[in-house]
């Protein structure tokens, strides 16, 4: 009876692995081969590119590689067809030895169109005269999105970034444009610097975009959902920001979560960690340190619900009104840093023109240093303030 157990096991372990595959490894395509130089600018790298990506969109798990010293006198488009999803993943040497953008300021450098479950690592695209802002026009650095011409909807999903730069833009990354969509994104240590808006995303179907240590330094705007455009859905693991001229987040129509957790802000004078209206803002773990103790480094005008646990505040946090709805602000376990008044949640003196209450829900926040008891100030006596709690 053992020798017949010991023969099946045998015979499943024989049936197992004829069954198994060893995963099939990508094709490399190295844009020298198809005639880029890469030497800094002594050539005109674009069509050896535009060949590279030909060739790749006509390999199945294909990878463009190339060297540092790339310069591109116009857009590169991937994917672009009418019928079918492109997958072509790209990898550089380095985000820090990034390609270099030389073309009119009109357009975008990298055009992704329609492609789907692609991989982009060590990828940086830079303008020249990055640091120059009255250069950057309407260019876009990263665009994820398809041809005007195309029919609306979804045109890119699926789609991992892993340590890729953008400088020197209008736009560092656009994620859908023209009615097009793009979804599903995960950017792990991405980087977008000097750039007018690092990162936004437009259209309704423009979701669920995941960034892990994202850094935003040297823009106006870092990210920005919403206004002109409507977006949702952007989580934020971890990262840092600093020198951001007008806001890290700036929030102008959303009607999803923006979560952001882990996160280290260095705000500048007259900008602010987050601005403007939104629906449902959740930040957790963070260090939110302003200039001054009066600075204003988080604007809660319009918010429908606001969550801000676990973290460290330097500047004050105010509002001007409400959100559509009302709005609902809560403070767990915050460390502030006091100024004056002692407690930096400044709240508007009276409703809105609409009458919705606002629900305050402050509970085991702690004074930097034992300063004294924490308080919120607002104007006047409108019981339009409800269900507060301390």
């Amino acid at each position: 009876m053992l020798n017949r157990i010991v023969t099946l096991s045998a015979g499943l372990a024989l049936s197992s692995a004829a069954f198994a595959q060893a995963p099939v490894a990508p094709t490399t395509i190295d844009v020298r081969s198809y005639g880029a130089s890469c030497d800094y600018g002594a050539h005109d790298d674009t069509a050896g590119f535009r060949a590279a990506i030909l060739a790749a969109d006509n390999t199945p798990f294909a990878k463009i590689t190339y060297p540092p010293g790339c310069f591109i006198s116009d857009t590169l488009t991937f994917g672009g067809h009418s019928n079918v999803y492109s997958t072509i993943s790209m990898g550089g040497p380095s985000e820090y030895r990034p390609i270099t953008y030389v073309g009119p300021p009109d357009r975008p450098a990298l055009f992704i169109s329609r492609m789907a479950a692609f991989t982009w690592d060590h990828v940086g695209i830079i303008r020249a005269g990055y640091a120059n802002a009255s250069g950057r026009g309407t260019s876009v650095g990263i665009m994820l999105a398809a041809p005007p011409a195309a029919s609306g909807g979804t045109r890119n999903t699926t789609i991992t970034f892993d340590h890729v730069a953008v400088s020197g833009f209008h736009i560092g990354m656009l994620a859908g444009n023209n009615g097009q969509s793009a979804s599903e994104v995960d950017c792990r240590q991405c980087s977008f610097t000097y750039n007018d808006i690092g990162f936004t995303p437009s259209y309704y179907n423009s979701l669920n975009f995941w960034f892990w240590g994202l850094h935003i330094v040297n823009n106006n705007v870092g990210v920005k959902l919403g206004g002109p455009w409507v977006s949702s859905g952007v989580h934020v693991v971890g990262g840092d920001s600093g020198k951001n001229r007008v806001a890290d987040f700036d929030i102008g129509n959303t009607f999803d979560v923006l979560s952001i957790q882990n996160f280290r802000a260095e705000i500048v004078s007259g900008a602010q960690f987050l601005t403007k209206k939104g629906y449902f803002v959740r930040i957790t773990g963070s260090v939110i340190t302003g200039s001054s103790r009066t600075q204003p480094v988080i604007d809660l005008t319009g918010i429908q619900s606001f969550a801000l646990e676990d973290s460290i505040v330097v500047g004050r946090i105010v509002s001007s009104g409400n959100g559509q709805f009302g709005s609902m602000i809560r403070m767990a376990r915050v460390r502030v840093d006091p100024g004056t008044p002692d407690w930096p949640l400044v709240l508007p003196p009276s409703p809105d023109s609409h009458g919705f209450p606002m629900f305050l829900d402050l509970s085991m926040n702690m004074p930097w240093q034992g300063t004294g008891a924490l308080v919120y100030t607002y104007g006047g006596t409108s019981p339009f303030f409800q269900g507060v709690r301390q």
